[in-house]
């Protein structure tokens, strides 16, 4: 409604006999021209809207780019803290199982060292009844 009065008040007004602008003589139209001249001038203005609409959106689409970049950086660093989590995971897990490989070989050294003092122990046990029998049976002789 709004560009039909602007294009109706433009085409009034270049359609008079006598057009003027300021620092310009005057310029006579005929009235076909003038209606050609409101028309372009009405779709000047639309334009000038659209241009601003589009940078509005041209706006928008950069902030958006902008916010996803910053997105994608925290995911980024996210990662980068997770990998190094899972790292040192690794790493725990790697220190635990050479302490489970130290321990089992001090296991198995315990192990093998209680079965000599066993046998060791059986050794003295049998010669200490042997020596107590030889001494026994000489004392009652």
């Amino acid at each position: 409604m709004i560009a039909k009065l602007k294009l109706f008040t433009i085409t009034l007004i270049l359609s008079s006999t006598v057009f003027s602008q300021q620092g310009t003589n005057k310029i006579c139209l005929s009235t076909p021209i003038a209606k050609k001249i409101a028309i372009e001038l009405t779709q000047c203005d639309s334009i000038k809207i659209e241009l601003q609409q589009t940078q509005h959106v041209l706006n928008l689409v950069h902030l958006k780019s902008q916010y996803q970049d910053s997105t994608i950086s925290i995911y980024r660093k996210k990662t980068t803290v997770n990998d190094s989590i899972v790292k040192a995971y690794q790493n725990q897990t790697i220190q635990y199982q050479s302490l489970v490989e130290q321990l089992t070989k001090e296991k198995q050294q315990v192990e093998e060292q209680l079965e000599r003092s066993q046998i060791l122990s059986n050794w003295l046990t049998g010669g200490m009844l042997a020596f107590i029998g030889i001494f026994v049976g000489n004392t009652i002789k």
